[in-house]
């Protein structure tokens, strides 16, 4: 890095700062009724809401057997990832399998996937409803036609297509796990999860796009979350973060809303030694600095970011790297949300880096389209 470079980062810094503090006046004026209709939308409430700090009802989570299913209404094995082909060009994908349960009974299994060719801001989309068979051989599997998306002994495996692209890969784990909010265990008055993740799986295999098959090789970020919670859709919903940072170093940040947009916000750290460290609310400032509004829902979702966490010197920005990454097929329709690739910038322990350093992240936005009043437009 040389000087001219440092100093353009430094203004750019400034100016997120400018633009931070002017998000902040604005919501300052939307409190005296100025009438700010981005405002309106996206400005959660200040709010005391906090994690339960209650957890005697929580257990020790126990290893390999919380990879398998549990009974009860929601669960998900959830991966996205960061790729390169032989030429160096960018990609990232998400594949998610949800288990849903209707009373005593399995309502059945749903997978989404989605890859994004950063270069050419495109984006594709998949959805299949499929079945568990031959589970029992496996953490979990899910199995629809020519789509595969399973994990055993810390081998995991996705096999999807759609018209438009194959992604064939090869996920492997060490078992490092990190559980969130100290023991795994999250309750709040809506209901409670048990939540891990394990954030670098090293990953290779090969994508077909547009009819060329491309060699990939990457990383990798495996979650698994389960327990008795509901997903209602908009005004509540979260943001959510999986950010890989220099030296090995892995944050993940959540940050909830409820239907008045009260917010309880909480990340879990694991750096460089391998420490892992839970980070309540209070420690964490975050900041949108900018919006796009899709085309296809009306929805107005965040797309740029100030993160501050003074407490481990952790300032950094994020820009979604592509506008439009919105999964419009989601069902039921109140559950589409946004799931795609940011760059990541900033100062970690007084280092700089920048998104150059091919740094990035996996960002979540749900909650954000409201289809009581906006029409679905998926063409």
């Amino acid at each position: 890095m040389d000087v001219f470079e440092y100093n353009l980062w430094v203004k750019k810094i400034a100016i997120s700062y400018l633009l931070a503090t002017l998000a902040l006046l604005i919501s300052v004026i939307t409190l005296i009724n100025i009438d700010l209709e981005i405002a309106d939308k996206t400005t959660p409430n200040k709010s005391s809401v906090q994690l339960n700090d209650d957890s005697r009802d929580a257990r020790e989570l126990t290893f390999p057997s919380d990879h398998y299913p549990h009974n009860n209404s929601i669960e998900w094995w959830y991966y996205n990832g960061h790729l390169s082909d032989s030429l160096g060009n960018p990609y990232g994908f998400h594949a998610v399998v949800f288990k849903g349960r209707s009373g005593s009974n399995q309502v059945g299994h749903m997978a989404h996937t989605s890859l994004t060719d950063i270069n050419h801001q495109t984006h594709y989309q998949s959805t299949k409803l499929g079945n568990t068979s031959g589970a029992e051989t496996h953490w979990y599997r899910f199995i629809k036609d020519d789509w595969k998306i399973q994990a055993k002994d810390n081998y995991h495996e996705i096999e999807v297509s759609s018209a438009d692209h194959t992604l064939k890969l090869d996920m492997f784990g060490s078992g490092n796990l990190i559980l969130h909010n100290v023991n795994g265990y999250i309750g709040d008055e809506t209901g409670w999860t048990y939540y891990y993740s394990e954030p670098n799986l090293e990953t290779s295999g090969e994508l077909i796009l547009n009819g060329k098959k491309l060699e990939v090789l990457g990383s990798s970020w495996m979650d698994h979350q389960w327990g008795e919670f509901t997903v209602t859709g908009y005004p509540s919903g979260w943001q959510w973060f999986a950010i890989s940072l220099p030296n090995n170093q892995y944050l993940m940040l959540s940050e909830s809303r409820d239907n008045n947009k009260n917010l309880i916000t909480y990340a879990t750290l694991k750096d460089s030694s391998g420490s892992i460290f839970h980070i309540d609310g209070e420690e964490i400032e975050l900041i949108n600095l900018d919006y796009w509004e899709s085309p296809k829902t009306g929805a107005v979702y965040p797309r740029q970011w100030i993160l501050s966490i003074k407490k481990h010197n952790i300032l950094i920005e994020l820009e979604s790297a592509v506008l439009d990454q919105e999964l419009t097929e989601a069902f039921p329709p109140q559950t589409i949300y946004w799931e795609g690739v940011a760059t990541v910038s900033g100062i970690i322990n007084n280092n700089y880096f920048t998104e150059k350093d091919d740094y990035r992240a996996f960002v979540e936005l749900v909650g954000y389209v409201d289809v009581n009043s906006i029409p679905i437009n998926k063409d």
